[in-house]
């Protein structure tokens, strides 16, 4: 459980990418956990790559 799950958001942003929905490939999205921003690279109709930007704190650590 992640209040800001950023797996999630750089999908949505990648079919969001996809459907035409997001010319500029940035998103800037308003998680419980706080704002994420989703930059795509792409070549043709392939996302290439996804950067995330946004705040970071551990909330537990776990040990094998």
């Amino acid at each position: 459980y992640t209040l800001a799950c950023g797996t999630g958001t750089g999908s949505v942003a990648c079919c969001m990418w996809r459907q035409g929905e997001l010319p500029g490939k940035r998103l800037t999205a308003h998680n419980r956990g706080g704002t994420l921003t989703v930059e795509l690279d792409t070549q043709g109709d392939a996302v290439t790559s996804i950067l995330l930007e946004g705040p970071t704190e551990v909330v537990k650590i776990f040990e094998l």
